[in-house]
């Protein structure tokens, strides 16, 4: 397994490339397995390391930065900013901490589907927009989300939005820059068109993806495709399918339950949610 240190981040000419004990300074297009120190890239290593609790100290003292801020803009050389020695001496224990981490890294399982799955938003591309029906609906709704799109669409063409997949308890991606898509309501989706001609638009929607998935961990999978409807019938509770997923989504995901006592309150039901996040939490196994 390679790892590339980013030259945004070493300050230098090059990348550097660290493989198990060798190590050297890459070639213009050479790449490694991971990349460390360019947030932007598509195999940057740092999820991982917050997802393991990792961490590798600071190239670059915050004396120098700060002083570099005020008086550089741009990329800044910290290879010829620092004094020689210390630069180098610091660099030296950045690659013997990032060796350390390559045997943790290589034998957790989840890092080869973490590689894998890099090259789907390695592949992703630009998206096109109805930028009149963005301004017809603007001036209708006054939505955040909606205004973002047209702020950053150039030409019709939105770019790509930057994911991270580490921000949320369950995994699911979250956008950390771009336009703000995965919030966008269903009724706003209509702005994207297809950049082919007659191209046709089509979305997945993956049913109670992660309830299923965690019940499948610890039971057998619904006797129907409802998880919730499951939930009801096994627990033998009279409460409704809506009340039952807001009960579920709050115990998986760790949310309050002042939202789920007014539902339950407003329904007359006879169960608080204290007992009803109980039962599901026994019911999943959590």
């Amino acid at each position: 397994m390679q790892i590339l240190l980013s030259k945004k981040f070493l300050g230098t000419e090059r990348d550097f490339i660290i493989d198990g004990e060798q190590g050297k300074w890459a070639a213009s297009a050479e790449r490694a397995s991971y990349t460390f120190g360019d947030p932007t890239s598509v195999s940057a290593i740092e999820p991982l390391l917050r997802l393991y609790g990792l961490s590798i100290p600071e190239l670059v003292p915050e004396k120098y930065i700060k002083a570099m801020d005020l008086c550089y803009s741009g990329q800044i050389p910290w290879r010829y900013s620092m004094p020689k020695k210390e630069y180098m001496r610091r660099f030296k224990k950045l690659v013997e901490d990032v060796r350390t981490l390559q045997e943790t890294i290589e034998n957790n399982q989840y890092s080869n589907f973490f590689l894998e799955s890099n090259s789907v938003f390695a592949k992703l591309c630009n998206s096109h927009v109805d930028q009149g029906m963005i301004s017809q609906l603007n001036s209708k709704n006054d939505v955040a989300a909606l205004r973002s799109i047209e702020k950053m669409a150039k030409n019709s063409i939105l770019p790509v939005p930057t994911y991270s997949r580490t921000a949320t308890k369950t995994g699911r991606l979250t956008i950390t820059a771009g336009p703000q898509l995965l919030t966008l309501k269903k009724d706003f989706r209509k702005v994207f068109k297809s950049s082919f001609q007659s191209g046709q638009l089509y979305e997945i929607d993956f049913i109670s993806l992660e309830p299923r998935d965690a019940l499948s961990v610890g039971d057998s999978a619904p006797e129907n495709d409802d998880v919730y409807s499951h939930f009801i019938e096994k627990n033998k509770i009279s409460i409704t399918r809506d009340t039952a997923k807001l009960a579920v989504l709050c115990a998986l995901y760790g949310a309050g339950s002042s939202r789920l006592d007014k539902v339950l309150k407003r329904d007359n039901e006879n169960i608080n949610a204290r007992e009803l996040l109980s039962r599901v939490s026994s019911f999943f196994g959590i």
